[in-house]
């Protein structure tokens, strides 16, 4: 047990270190752009030209040329590809033997537009159930979701990630350097899982605090978040989608909160870790934690409430909830790395049962939503390793008029499923419980190393709120 112990918490560390890992991947993809991550730490392959063509024809055309990568990216560089037609399969090269491929959206209006398939889920550590005669880079959980996706009649559009990404304390933090993290994030992209058939999707992504601390609510600018920013920022968030039309750009923004519309959804995707402050009733509420592993007392004291996401990213998020959506756009979908019911019972804190105040303020923004403009809400979730489905309804005055209008309210209010692990452990000890009217569990499914979930949105008739 002791050589087993040592080989797992040592033997990834000391023989993967992904210092010479050369990769590619998508990220977000709309109906005409795409954009693309590459790695190459060699200094020998730039200039490094950029090749695109429709995957059903033999010419290529040069779309960029590379320069210079260095250091300070970790040796990553994005590409944006413009300027493509709608609902057509790319082939992508790159000169340095890199490659990959990727289909945009359907036309906006377009028949095809009116659905949606994708996925989400949350929560990876490689060679997890152990295995010691296993690759040691290995994720079990793709085995699932490539059957997963060779199951579904046409390919998900993208995954959308929530967070726990990298497990840098687990099974054992050894160190929280900026290429602790950045090490952490090449040897996930190092698994030869990614191989495996229907893994070549486009990924989108969340942070959560597994990708820095447990738990993590100490801010933006106190260590170890500064370290583990850096990598979020260079291999995901530089592929995200795009941030919110009304928020400053560029890298100077530092914002990773991120707003987009694909087919008939809208989606807001949260950050619920870099603006966050202690939750609600602990000793320091509404102010920021001591640097990492300090005892000292807390850094700053800021003169606001206690927040999950900051208030500009609040305010951005109600103004999204509140804005009317083009006619052909019926859902809006809020990402969420940790859970939006209070049902847990363990870790409640760190959850939004920890900021019931401002959740609060969202709910009512997200009946707004609904009752007024017509639209269904549905937030995703993970963080949990365990999955759940919860109803909000609306308030008893609403309910009282919709059950006088003999309309059936079963279905009324916003809808949260919460999904994870994709490749992780399960707790065999039940934390979920329902213990008011006000967040109504639908579905508790909490067995299962690999859990994934499907999101399809088909063309209905327009649903019209009864309220």
């Amino acid at each position: 047990m002791t050589l087993l112990s040592l080989d797992l918490v040592f033997r990834v560390p000391l023989l993967y270190d992904g210092r010479d890992l050369k990769f590619t991947r998508v990220g977000y993809v709309d109906d005409c752009s795409a954009k693309v991550l590459f790695r190459d730490p060699n200094p020998q392959s730039l200039p490094i030209y950029a090749y695109l063509k429709p995957s059903d024809q033999s010419k290529w055309t040069t779309t960029d040329t590379v320069y210079y990568i260095g250091e300070e990216t970790d040796y990553t560089r994005p590409l944006t590809f413009s300027e493509l037609q709608p609902d057509t399969e790319y082939t992508y090269a790159l000169s340095n033997d890199l490659q990959g491929r990727f289909k945009t959206g359907h036309a906006p209006n377009s028949q095809q537009a009116r659905s949606l398939t994708f996925l989400t889920s949350s929560c990876i550590k490689a060679n997890f159930p152990y295995n010691p005669f296993a690759h040691s880079l290995s994720i079990a959980g793709f085995k699932f979701l490539s059957k997963v996706v060779q199951s579904l009649p046409s390919p998900p559009s993208f995954m959308l990630f929530l967070g726990d990404f990298i497990y840098v304390d687990v099974p054992l933090r050894l160190g929280a350097t900026q290429e602790h993290y950045r090490s952490e994030y090449r040897r996930v992209y190092a698994s030869p899982s990614w191989n495996l058939p229907g893994i070549d999707l486009p990924w989108i992504h969340t942070l959560d605090d597994h990708e820095i601390a447990n738990d993590w609510s100490g801010g933006n600018d106190t260590e170890p978040f500064v370290s583990a920013s850096d990598p979020f920022m260079n291999y995901h968030v530089s592929v995200n989608p795009p941030l919110p039309p009304s928020v400053p750009s560029g890298p100077e923004a530092n914002n990773t909160y991120f707003q987009f519309t694909q087919g008939p959804a809208s989606f807001f995707m949260l950050d619920t870790r870099r603006y966050r402050t202690h939750p609600e009733g602990s000793e320091n509420s509404g102010t920021a934690k001591p640097l990492y592993g300090s005892s000292s007392s807390a850094s700053q004291a800021p003169d606001y409430a206690p927040s999950m996401l900051g208030p500009m990213q609040l305010e951005e998020l109600l103004a999204f909830l509140r804005a009317p959506e083009h006619p052909n756009v019926h859902w809006k979908i809020v990402a969420s790395s940790v859970p939006f019911t209070k049902n847990w019972r363990f870790g409640t804190s760190d959850t939004w049962g920890g900021f019931l105040t401002e959740r609060k303020q969202i709910l009512n923004a997200m009946h707004y939503a609904e009752e007024a403009l017509s639209v269904r809400v549905v937030i995703l979730s993970g963080d949990r390793h365990e999955f759940a489905a919860i109803r909000f309804p609306p308030s008893t005055s609403n309910l009282q008029i919709a059950k006088s209008a003999r309309v059936d309210t079963q279905d009324l209010g916003p809808h949260e499923f919460s999904v994870g692990p994709l490749s992780m452990f399960y707790l065999p000890i039940r934390t979920f419980k329902q213990i008011d009217d006000e967040d109504v569990a639908l579905a508790y499914l909490p067995d299962g190393n690999s859990k994934l979930g499907v999101i399809d949105i088909q063309p209905t008739k327009k649903w019209r709120s009864p309220l």
